[in-house]
């Protein structure tokens, strides 16, 4: 395993982010984070200690931009002129600093468990005659219990305004996969022309900034599973402690993002390198949202309008009419349900297909 990385950077004129790379910058680079075009003039290098290990880029630049365009065109309420408007030409492949903690969680838990209980009570009508009721009441029984558990997960060990706020959060959300990760070998970063950020926490503050409420919440998660399913709980409370098997080593891990503007606002897009997840901000068609919104509305309706129409024939001098309310009120209920269903899958869909025009222009040119 190689000891150090050379890393080759260069601080941004306008922002003042440190661009680094493993080899050489072009004569021109373009800063991810603010769009300025820097004239490479200078640059210095720093040694920084290598990963362990690292999980090598599986997607590229042109998967990378597929995935946006198919993001774009699934979403229900993006905007119809996203592809005409939004050019995307600083896309960034990035090595993460990142800690892999493993080990063993152990969670105890107790709560109360309701169920339903049938009690009779007796007394005494009008007429002097014993009555007896039923009336069903919730009761509460203890429920304690233990789980256990396998914690496998990455946590970002950097901090600072080199990163947007919603690639670091986002980073939690990478599952650690250990058939894709590899010893590190310069080789791996060298040509493919990504950054790397070398890591500013050490591994005790990057644990204790994710991974004890990571493991607090898989720990809760594996409690909660074990909860009677359907039953009503109340009270639920649990501790949790951990066995660490490896306490962190020292991981690079792919990340494609990229920034746009739609109409002077700023958005993003994130993907992992194996190309597994995007996440990302879209401009969203407001009219279309009120519109969808009114439509879902009017369904929540549905089942009173139903009610009216069954008892406005019910209360008809017609003989039989309470039967025929009922179908009445029935299919005025499911005949307005369904059609607001229709209406609003119609509003998506229509959008979907003016989209699909510049999708498909998109991708013949990616």
């Amino acid at each position: 395993m190689e000891d150090s990385l050379k890393l080759i950077q260069l601080k941004c004129a306008n922002c003042g982010a440190m661009l680094s790379r493993a080899d050489k910058f072009d004569s021109q680079i373009k800063c991810p984070y603010c769009g300025t075009v820097n004239e490479v003039t200078g640059t210095m290098l720093q040694d920084v200690a290598a990963p362990e290990r690292i999980i090598a880029f599986k997607s590229t630049e042109k998967d990378f931009e597929k995935q946006i365009c198919a993001y774009f065109l699934n979403d229900d309420y993006a905007v119809n002129d996203i592809f005409e408007k939004v050019e995307m030409d600083n896309t960034t492949a990035i090595f993460l600093p990142m800690f892999l903690f493993e080990g063993k969680f152990e969670a105890n838990y107790n709560c109360s468990v309701g169920y339903q209980e049938t009690q009779l009570s007796t007394g005494t009508n009008l007429s002097g005659e014993r009555t007896i009721k039923e009336k069903t009441v919730t009761k509460w029984r203890p429920l304690s219990g233990t789980a256990k558990g396998n914690y496998a997960f990455l946590s970002l060990a950097f901090e600072g305004e080199e990163i947007i706020p919603e690639l670091a959060e986002w980073t939690r959300t990478f599952p650690y996969d250990p058939v894709s990760a590899q010893p590190f070998k310069m080789d791996i970063v060298k040509g493919q022309g990504s950054q790397i950020l070398p890591h500013n926490l050490d591994r005790e503050t990057t644990w204790h900034k994710w991974g004890t409420s990571t493991i607090e919440y898989q720990a809760k998660s594996e409690a909660e599973n074990q909860l009677p399913q359907g039953e009503k709980i109340k009270d639920f409370r649990s501790t949790f402690s951990y066995d660490p098997k490896h306490d962190g080593r020292m991981f690079l891990v792919p990340f494609w993002f990229v920034y746009y503007i739609y109409n002077s606002q700023k958005h993003f897009v994130l993907m992992d390198g194996l190309g597994r997840n995007i996440h990302g901000s879209i401009p969203q068609d407001q009219e279309r949202i009120k519109e969808v919104n009114k439509m879902k509305k009017l369904g929540k309706w549905a089942l009173w309008i139903g009610i009216a129409a069954a008892v406005l024939v019910t209360i008809l001098p017609i003989e039989g009419t309470f039967v025929v309310g009922l179908i009445v009120g029935l299919v005025a209920w499911l005949g307005l349900k369904f059609w607001t269903k229709s209406k609003v899958k119609g509003i998506i869909a229509k959008a979907r297909e003016i989209r699909k025009v510049g999708y498909d222009k998109a991708i013949s040119a990616a």
